[in-house]
């Protein structure tokens, strides 16, 4: 049976119903904001431990560049130490026999001498001094102490001289000073066999570690060496004697190819942002980086090598825009040169008023132009008997001869400037001298420095 209710209630049962209505949408509008407020503190503790765990990662890194950067330096002072005191004591015992031995004995000794600096130089370049091995740092020779018992007697391998003993017999000749095999008459193609000072052989992305270096330069007051390493986005620099010191350029650059320092800046080719990129060489800020991907006239394609003019300009290879840019120190473009000859330009070099550009094609050539644009000759380095294929880098030594870093080839070729192979270094292979597709190469006075890819040591510096 249906229960009637009074109408007079009834407005009761509706007022009733609308304040349920109202506390059920207060309580879901709590619940609402409870829920909110608990995801916001979720995500800020999230973005918290998230920062916390990049600051270690961050301390980390620092840690282990520190550590590397003060083994290096404590491995530097060391051999000084030790190139010091043993200069020292060769010219104590030096002047010491001197006083005493024969007239002629005297041009031994100074030749022995000579000997010996020239041989300490190179352990400075090859001698690793490891943590756990024997340190001997003699101290000055200011007595009678015997030459056995000083460090002159450790065992000092040397590639080219055997000198004979310092005293000679009773009946035998006066000694001659020590001949080097490999020394050639002086003339203005001279270039000697090189030898092998140093390597790098880390390969990966932590500190001092190469993937695929492609460019390579040489501070000209510090004796650093700047390498490019695109795979890992960033600049390595090395000491004179290869050893690390610190990278930069992770968070500007994609893909970096050619480098030159000119004055207090450094000058990077970007391929991956078709850019040229510059930095300050004290702090290693980035102060601009200018260009767009592009066939205008401010824009490149694919920039390779970089080169300084006699006027202070900048030259950029732009290899598949088939020409160069030319830019202020300022990386402002002032013009750009090009010649029906000139295809995928890749390296450019100046020498006094002449500029060497070098393309890369199935047979390489270097055309020589005025600062003009004016084709003076061309050089051949490819077609026939030639054997170079696909030359990305090239430099010129003191005698003007041509060095190119052969890359398909795996080799560093020597040409004259008319074309001629003078000498071929290095050939295929995975050991100290020789290479794996070879592609950035730069003399500095009698040091020959070249880059290779990733399944090589990366850094290997020559003496000539």
């Amino acid at each position: 049976m249906a229960t009637h209710f009074p109408e007079s209630i009834m407005p009761f049962f509706d007022n009733l119903a609308i304040e349920i209505n109202q506390c059920i949408n207060k309580l879901i509008s709590l619940l609402n904001e409870r829920r909110d407020h608990l995801f916001a503190t979720l995500a800020d503790k999230c973005e918290e431990m998230r920062e916390d765990l990049e600051a270690r990662k961050n301390i980390d890194k620092d840690l282990v560049e520190t550590r590397i950067m003060i083994e290096n330096q404590l491995k530097h002072n060391m051999f000084q130490s030790l190139q010091m005191t043993m200069l020292a004591e060769t010219k104590h015992k030096q002047e010491k026999l001197r006083r005493s031995a024969p007239p002629y004995q005297n041009l031994r000794f100074l030749c022995s001498t000579k000997y010996l600096e020239e041989r300490i130089a190179c352990l400075g370049e090859i001698a690793e001094i490891r943590p756990d091995s024997p340190s001997v740092v003699p101290k000055p020779a200011n007595n009678d102490t015997p030459l056995e018992n000083s460090c002159l007697s450790m065992p000092i391998s040397h590639p080219i001289y055997d000198i004979p003993p310092l005293i000679p017999t009773k009946d035998s000749e006066p000694p001659k000073a020590p001949i080097d095999p490999m020394q050639t008459v002086p003339n203005t193609t001279a270039f000697q066999q090189p030898i092998v000072e140093t390597v790098v052989i880390k390969q990966g992305s932590g500190p001092g570690e190469l993937a695929k270096p492609r460019g390579v330069t040489v501070h000209p007051e510090s004796g650093h060496i700047y390498v490019t390493d695109m795979s890992n986005r960033r600049i390595n620099i090395f000491s004179q004697i290869g050893c690390y010191i610190k990278h930069f350029g992770y968070r500007h650059l994609k893909k970096p190819w050619g480098i030159v320092i000119h004055h207090e800046d450094i000058y990077i080719a970007d391929i991956g942002h078709h850019a040229i990129v510059q930095y300050k060489v004290k702090d290693l800020t980035m102060k601009r980086r200018v260009g767009e991907k592009g066939s205008g006239s401010q824009a490149f394609n694919s920039p390779k090598q970089l080169a300084i003019s006699p006027n202070n300009d900048i030259y950029v290879a732009d290899e598949l825009n088939d020409r160069l840019q030319i830019m202020t120190a300022k990386l402002k473009f002032s013009g750009s040169l090009s010649h029906k000859i000139m295809s995928r330009p890749v390296d450019v070099k100046f020498l006094k008023n002449e500029l060497y550009v070098l393309s890369y094609t199935d047979d390489p050539c270097i055309h020589v132009f005025s600062l003009t644009g004016e084709m003076f000759r061309s050089i051949i380095t490819g077609g026939k008997g030639m054997q170079v294929r696909g030359a990305y880098s090239f430099c010129l030594d003191q005698h003007k001869n041509i060095v190119v870093s052969n890359y398909w080839a795996n080799q560093i070729i020597v040409f004259s400037q008319k074309g001629k192979i003078i000498h071929r270094i290095g050939q295929y292979g995975h050991e100290a001298g020789m290479f794996h597709y070879p592609t950035g190469v730069v003399m500095n006075k009698t040091k020959l420095i070249c880059v290779s890819s990733n399944k090589n040591f990366g850094l290997q510096i020559f003496s000539t």
